[in-house]
């Protein structure tokens, strides 16, 4: 490369790192124009969504600067730096149409002062029902707006032990506070930034690729202003996968259980992973027990929400929730059609569920068809074999979110470091789509709700599907040109 041409390099990498902290400046300054219980009509909703998505535009210059640049210890030294920066700018920022974060304070200082956060309702605590503790009822009078603005009060926590472990251990730095929270968060965030270099390093691949997370807007906006828990999971996903990759299956179990005591999901990796041992039968079925124990002790406490039956928040929360979703609008109505063939009527909360079944089937579908490719790579885990596993694990997580009910922008944490390891242009296409979700907010507070959720949302997933579908044809037709040639 001539002198010039790496100028011009520089130059338009200073541009994106510059233009994305300038729009995350922007996005904070935005952040106090939403204060809590104010009119919604009156909040700037629509320049929020627009500067997301324009901070999007410049992401996409970054990642693929990275994909066509050659590493350097200066550059990845500024990209850290800049999405140190970007986080930093956020985390003093106003959460903006979101309100999670009140049950993870409620519930960390529940589980601080002892208190079983699965067997209380927040409703309860509010209304003083007889049945409540003496040290809950402290708890409630010292929490103050925080009780009183903790969403779904009528319904227990969905949140596993380990994430209400988290929570309490950001109590116990800043009680009733979010800075306990962000301080966690940043450092995890740090961990999972020096887990994604030493994975492509694994993998023989430019640590520059982790401008994909690092310098992600969507998700500094989730995990900084919204102050969602799912970052909790990343690291430990991340170290389950580069312990397996350095064929330590039996200690990547380890991370795998608590990333499961965390949200439940990454339980869908455990087949996978175990594949990895695939020529140690004896190793893959210690780790299967190691994984068996862990994840069954650490679930344990979840067992006391069967006292709740209708008031438990994961009963609500798998037989209800649907929000945001497109796709999984089809199974439903696929799941009617059938039944009227047969001349049978279904009831929607029917349909519903046999709409959720046959996600589960597909989903299912491909953890299968991943295991077996996995299963059947030849020698030990090289670089292909490694590239083709986070591929193939990025496909289970990828299918969970985009075929689930719920699709919430920050679901997308769950994808985005597996990105980093194998980058997919229909599914980083997420990061500009999925800041319209906020819109609801804005056809809400309008009367016109339905507009979103059967028209907005379809804006949100086509491109992304039509991105996926193009790329696989794409693949195909090269695969068949390599056929050929071949004959």
């Amino acid at each position: 490369m001539s002198s010039w041409e790496e100028k011009g390099t520089r130059r338009v990498w200073w541009g994106c790192g510059i233009a994305l902290l300038l729009c995350t400046l922007g996005l904070a300054a935005l952040s106090h124009h939403f204060d809590y219980g104010s009119d919604m009509r009156s909040r700037p909703i629509l320049p929020f969504v627009g500067l997301l998505m324009g901070a999007a535009l410049v992401y996409f210059v970054g990642v693929y600067m990275a994909l066509q640049t050659a590493p350097t210890q200066r550059l990845a030294f500024g990209i850290f730096a800049v999405g140190a920066l970007m986080r930093l700018i956020l985390a003093t920022s106003q959460p903006v149409l979101e309100d999670d974060y009140y049950r993870y304070l409620w519930d960390g200082a529940v589980t601080a002062h002892g208190e079983n956060p699965y067997g209380v309702i927040p409703l309860d605590v509010q209304e003083r029902d007889e049945d409540i503790t003496d040290t809950l009822l402290a708890l409630g009078d010292e929490a103050g707006m925080v009780l009183e603005r903790v969403n779904h009060p009528q319904l227990g926590t969905v949140y596993p032990p380990v994430a209400q472990a988290a929570f309490a251990l950001a109590h116990a730095v800043s009680p009733w506070k979010l800075s306990g929270l962000r301080l966690l968060y940043y450092a995890l965030d740090c961990a999972v930034f020096a887990l994604l270099v030493a994975l492509l390093r694994q993998l023989g691949r430019s640590p520059l690729l982790t401008v994909i997370y690092w310098w992600n807007p969507l998700a500094a906006k989730e995990i900084y202003n919204s102050v969602h828990m799912d970052l909790l999971l990343v690291p430990l996903l991340l170290g389950a996968v580069l312990l397996a990759l350095r064929g330590r299956i039996i200690w990547s179990m380890l991370p795998l259980a608590l990333a499961v005591a965390t949200k439940l999901w990454p339980v869908l990796l455990l087949l996978p992973l175990l594949a990895t041992a695939r020529h140690t039968p004896r190793k893959a079925g210690i780790a299967l027990i190691v994984f068996l124990l862990g994840s069954g002790l650490l679930l344990s406490p979840i067992l006391t929400i069967t006292a709740l039956k209708d008031e438990s928040g994961f009963v609500a929360y798998g037989s209800r929730w649907e929000m945001n979703d497109a796709l999984f609008m089809v199974f439903p109505w696929i799941a009617e059609g059938v039944a009227h063939l047969f001349q049978m009527d279904l009831s929607h909360g029917t349909a519903h569920r046999a709409g959720k079944a046959l996600v589960a089937l597909l989903t299912l579908g491909v953890v299968a068809w991943v295991t077996r490719t996995a299963y059947r790579s030849h020698g030990a885990v090289g670089h292909h074999a490694a590239h083709s596993l986070c591929g193939g694990l990025l496909a289970i997580v990828g299918a969970l979110f985009l075929l689930s009910p719920t699709q919430f922008p920050w679901y997308f944490l769950w994808l985005l470091p597996l990105l980093s390891l194998y980058p997919n242009r229909g599914l980083m296409l997420l990061t500009l789509v999925l800041p319209l979700y906020y819109l609801r907010f804005y056809f809400e507070a309008r009367g016109a709700v339905e507009f979103f959720h059967y028209r907005i949302v379809w804006f949100e997933y086509l491109p992304v599907w039509s991105m996926l579908l193009f790329d696989a044809y794409q693949k195909k037709s090269r695969m068949g040109r390599a056929t050929n040639v071949l004959c």
